[in-house]
């Protein structure tokens, strides 16, 4: 197979390979995999401790924010996690789609913007919790059971990791939308 494709660099014909539209330029991968890198390794967004060491602030929904606007997303600007899950579970925008972890993990790792969410309600807390896809292969989660997408975690823990390690297992997994902006 090597020689027909050297000869038909030999002839300086180009092949165009069309993209199915659910794949995003590279330079959209490149641009959201440093927005991810840099949420997770920002000091400023460390989670914020009282004197027992108990969490008392984190900021999940800011480093989605910053995300979300390095791809050209700003519907999210200046929402607290429950707010920015119902922005995109309303999708009125016309913009978020609800799909599966599996087509979450593709769209990330095609550089497209995608999230996984919980609300308070869903997690019995005070507050939600969202984390940006991290483009990268899905990985398997042993308390779930089954491939799950990474994340850029901002939250109790700042980290690329599973989504089973961002999210309660127990109130099982988050839901997914994806940007199509």
């Amino acid at each position: 197979m090597r020689w027909l494709w050297n000869l038909i660099r030999g002839w300086g014909v180009s092949v165009t390979v069309p993209l199915p539209s659910m794949y995003k330029p590279m330079k959209d991968l490149i641009t959201l995999k440093a927005a991810c890198d840099s949420v997770v390794n920002d000091p400023s967004l460390r989670p914020v401790k009282d004197v027992s060491g108990k969490i008392v602030t984190t900021y999940c929904n800011v480093a989605a924010m910053r995300v979300a606007r390095s791809v050209g997303c700003k519907e999210l600007d200046g929402l607290m996690a429950d707010q920015q899950y119902a922005v995109m579970d309303a999708n009125k925008s016309g913009l978020w789609q609800k799909v599966p972890g599996c087509a979450a993990a593709a769209w990330a790792e095609s550089g497209g913007l995608c999230f996984a969410a919980m609300t308070a309600t869903m997690l019995g807390e005070v507050h939600g919790h969202i984390a940006a896809c991290y483009p990268g292969a899905m990985e398997f989660s042993p308390s779930l059971n089954h491939n799950v997408p990474m994340v850029a975690n901002v939250g109790k823990t700042n980290a690329a990791e599973k989504e089973s390690a961002a999210f309660p297992v127990a109130k099982g997994e988050a839901d997914y939308f994806t940007w199509q902006g």
